[in-house]
């Protein structure tokens, strides 16, 4: 067993900052959270994860997702292109993010996920070559998400290969301390972290999008056996960048907001990829091993995008959605990390397929949990604009659904 994989299994999330209350029997809902956090000075900015004792025989401790001293439930949207889509060739032109962000607050949307970032490594110059034009324009995107009273998630490194591939470097090297990639990292992370930190729009900061599935892909290596491709990534490279920029936004950060990997849920071999470089499928104790190496402190979340409707484990075969998230909160639990749905749903037939997951989500408590995707001029894959039918109902579904953790929860 690998060294790296050893000393993951050790990691524990703790987080020993400001406490957050169980909710009193007034029956403040979210809509009540959301403004006493945004009308107060002096509260702490954004989310932030919580460990609340257990109590009980056997009981497990628990970490909780919390805003401005309370229990946080709810569901938004990704809204991919909010900043990405306004770098245009002459510069940045951020109507379409005031524009979407318009939208969202009068859908009631409350908390949305972005990329922060580039996804082609030619658009890299955006940030390299006109660095604090770029930063001013993420503080601009921020100081409007607050005048609207939405909390933003930003995603730094979306596309996983465009810095390797912009430095000529191997995939690799997200792994390797010393390389001209870990050295954009850590650079980036600081630069933003510093110029959004002030805003309390900004609920949490995510690493970047579904790394894991780029992890020890057993059919690359059984393709390259003599040395490793450019396009190969292991699952210590990526460990080595999530400890790297966690550890910088954790330094950066005064109001230590949550931390989010970004990951999709892991491939139900993810274990086996890493320890043997098989495609054989984990049981239930492999897979919450796995969930802590590809979710290692200070990230105090652990995130997967849930478009399945079940997956498989070997010790108990293919399991419901119900089950799924029950073993996915275990294992968080376990790790005293909050477990966050970063994407779901995707295009589905139905409003109906839609409120399957809702109801899910809802029954498991999951605390947050984040529709793919809206796009202002539906030209993101699998979007749906505000205007077109499946839009409109699906930001009714996600008015309703916040409604109901504000009932049914009373936070």
């Amino acid at each position: 067993m690998k060294r790296f994989f050893r000393s993951a299994l050790l990691l524990l999330s703790v987080l020993s900052t400001a406490g957050c209350n169980r909710p009193s029997d007034n029956g403040a809902g979210i809509s009540d959270l959301q403004t006493r956090y945004w009308n107060n000075e002096s509260v702490r900015k954004g989310l932030y994860v919580k460990n609340v004792p257990a109590t009980g025989v056997n009981a497990v401790s628990e970490a909780v997702i919390c805003l401005a001293g309370r229990e946080y439930h709810a569901t938004g949207v990704n809204c991919y292109g909010l900043f990405s889509y306004c770098l245009k060739d002459g510069g940045i032109d951020l109507t379409d993010a005031y524009a979407s962000l318009d939208i969202l607050k009068e859908q009631g949307v409350g908390v949305v996920r972005f990329n922060c970032g580039v996804f082609y490594s030619e658009e890299l110059p955006a940030y390299t070559d006109h660095r604090d034009d770029y930063l001013a324009a993420l503080r601009k995107v921020a100081a409007y998400a607050q005048q609207c009273e939405i909390g933003l998630i930003p995603s730094f490194f979306w596309n996983y290969s465009a810095v390797s591939l912009y430095y000529g470097e191997p995939y690799r090297c997200w792994g390797k301390a010393g390389s001209r990639t870990v050295g954009f990292l850590m650079r980036y992370t600081e630069d933003v972290v510093t110029a959004l930190r002030e805003y309390k729009s900004i609920f949490g900061w995510e690493f970047g999008n579904e790394l894991n599935l780029q992890a020890d892909l057993p059919n690359w290596q059984e393709r390259f056996d003599t040395e490793d491709p450019a396009n190969w990534t292991k699952g210590d490279d990526i460990h080595f960048a999530f400890r790297t920029f966690a550890d910088i936004v954790r330094a950066k950060d005064p109001d230590s907001r949550m931390i989010l990997s970004g990951n999709a849920t892991l491939r139900p071999s993810q274990y086996h990829q890493y320890v043997e470089n098989s495609w054989d499928t984990d049981d239930t104790g492999q897979y919450r091993a796995i969930t802590n190496l590809f979710n290692p402190y200070p990230i105090n979340t652990v995130t997967e995008h849930v478009y399945e409707t079940g997956r498989k484990f070997s010790d108990c075969g293919k399991v419901s959605l119900d089950r799924q998230l029950r073993e996915a909160m275990y294992a968080a639990r376990t790790l005293n990390k909050a477990y966050v749905v970063g994407e779901f749903a995707g295009v589905l037939q139905s409003e109906e397929a839609y409120r399957k997951y809702y109801d899910a989500f809802l029954d498991a408590g999951v605390q947050l949990t984040l529709l793919w995707n809206f796009a202002l001029r539906g030209d993101v894959e699998h979007s749906f604009t505000a205007t077109e039918p499946r839009g409109q109902y699906l930001f009714g579904l996600i008015r309703e659904y916040n409604e109901k953790y504000a009932r049914e929860t009373g936070k």
